[in-house]
């Protein structure tokens, strides 16, 4: 297990696992946005701001200001912050493998920092903040039986558009990106009701959000599914997990169940963990009983780890340079 100080070993069997993959899967979370100083779940916790409830797609009937004060401020402090070195640096390892349609990002967080590296394919599996939407499909339709939360949004919507009914005003929405210049004024939908993130929030049941989602990951798993059928015959996956702490397990289930597809389909697989927290790093590999699976461990923060897998790799580029002029 690599860390501060450490012997330099998983470093270089990390970048060149890398620089020998056939295939590449990024799986990140909140730690790999925290370096560029944007908030984890704890973070937030710390300073006092109940995400609990602001994450709830309720509030946006129930306290309006409040919820799109939050999301907006969000938004902006998302758009407000720069990338950290360590995105350029997937770009240069990945770059090429990914204009061959060989890399995916796979994250749950919903910052949009991801979209900075142009042609990766990337499934955000929460959503993300850059992009709103009506909430007319907010409640699932009245006949399913509501429960009261869902009662008041539609007793609230039907106030905001005179008594109609809120899926006919805007039949199918669909999640569009705020200009540069957003403002609380702008988050109002043509048909008059108020429009909301296209993140998934706890408790959510927006049907138009969750197809949108669907079609995200579905996306994504064609491609899975086409990385296994060639991995049949051989070849070499590394996941890249980044900052994935202990509440999105889901991310971390996912890296999981891959592994063990890619070892029961032929291929190998090495999984590069990179986390500050050691209980999560010593979680052990899926047992799969192939012997196709290894795990590298980075106890680094996300920035550390990526700068010093880029520093292999250049060193190692700059030698072989050397060697094919001599």
């Amino acid at each position: 297990m690599a860390s501060m100080g450490s012997d330099n070993s998983e470093i270089i069997d990390a970048a060149f696992a890398l620089a020998e993959a056939d295939w590449v899967l990024v799986a990140s979370g909140a730690g790999l946005s925290a370096d560029s100083g944007l908030d984890t779940y704890e973070g937030l916790r710390d300073q006092g701001v109940d995400y609990d409830i602001l994450c709830r797609a309720e509030l946006l009937y129930d306290k309006p200001a409040l919820f799109h004060s939050f999301w907006l401020g969000s938004l902006l402090k998302y758009r407000g912050t720069a990338p950290h070195e360590g995105f350029q640096i997937l770009e240069n390892l990945l770059r090429e493998r990914a204009d061959m349609g060989r890399v995916y990002l796979y994250t749950s967080n919903v910052d949009g920092h991801l979209r900075q590296l142009q042609g990766f394919p990337l499934c955000e599996i929460h959503g993300c903040c850059e992009d709103w939407m009506c909430s007319s499909h907010l409640a699932p339709p009245p006949s399913e039986g509501l429960s009261q939360r869902w009662i008041t949004v539609c007793e609230e919507q039907r106030k905001l558009l005179d008594g109609r009914d809120a899926r006919a005003a805007c039949g199918s929405p669909e999640a569009f990106k705020l200009p540069s210049d957003a403002s609380l004024d702008m988050l109002v939908c043509s048909c008059g009701l108020p429009l909301r993130p296209a993140v998934l929030m706890f408790g959510d049941e927006d049907e138009a959000l969750l197809d949108i989602l669907r079609q995200a990951w579905e996306t994504y798993q064609r491609w899975e599914d086409g990385m296994e059928r060639e991995l049949k015959a051989g070849g070499r996956l590394v996941i890249l997990e980044i900052g994935v702490g202990h509440r999105v397990e889901v991310i971390r289930q996912e890296c999981d169940e891959v592994q063990k597809d890619v070892a029961a389909a032929g291929g190998t697989v090495t999984l590069i963990r990179i986390n500050l927290d050691e209980q999560i790093l010593s979680k052990p590999l899926v047992a799969d009983g192939t012997g196709r699976i290894r795990k590298i461990c980075l106890q680094l923060s996300s920035l550390e780890a990526l700068k010093l897998i880029g520093e292999v790799n250049t060193t190692t580029a700059s030698q072989v340079e050397k060697m094919q002029g001599v």
